[in-house]
């Protein structure tokens, strides 16, 4: 599912890119897929760094502009993933799915226009990032882990997860041996 994940993503950037130029484009896209949730859920997605432009088939580097439009962004982001899905899972469900999103699907956004070596480390955290951080579990008693997770608005949260549990939603998380996206 990583490698869905992965390839849609750059898929959609590349459709993006390619209408709003009015032009096939290719974009450089760094995309590093995590499948869990800061609370160790089940959340597969996708952290990506973007050019802001791409390259015609002749070499010709083609610049964006600083708006992409989120309408688009949403539906092409939806219309990708489902049809990569199709592959996997029954037509009904994704059939379901385009008739439940009409408006897409909701990518988080955060535009970065950062140094070389900032990039470089801003990088380096998402793909070295593990499922959770040590410092994050506060207790282990060898029946249970207890540990803390901030979500969006920086508010803390507790869970606690059988050990057993917790080994399961951690190993779930390690590719394949020799997985590449």
């Amino acid at each position: 599912m990583q490698k869905v994940i992965s390839d849609s993503a750059f898929k959609t950037i590349r459709r993006i890119f390619s209408k709003m130029k009015k032009r096939y484009l290719i974009p450089g896209v760094i995309a590093v897929v995590h499948p869990f949730g800061k609370d160790l859920n089940f959340n597969p997605h996708v952290h990506c760094i973007v050019t802001e432009g791409g390259f015609t088939q002749d070499g010709k580097f083609v610049q964006l502009g600083n708006y992409i439009p989120y309408d688009l962004l949403h539906k092409e982001w939806k219309y990708v993933v489902l049809v990569e899905l199709k592959k996997y899972f029954p037509k009904e469900l994704i059939d379901f799915l385009f008739r439940k999103y009409v408006n897409g699907f909701a990518p988080n956004v955060n535009p970065l226009r950062i140094s070389g070596r900032e990039l470089a480390k801003y990088i380096g955290r998402y793909v070295r990032h593990p499922a959770i951080a040590n410092s994050r579990i506060i207790a282990y008693n060898k029946e249970a882990v207890r540990f803390y997770y901030k979500d969006h608005s920086k508010q803390v949260h507790y869970k606690i997860m059988l050990a057993d549990e917790f080994i399961s939603a951690i190993i779930q998380h390690v590719p394949d041996k020799n997985f590449r996206a």
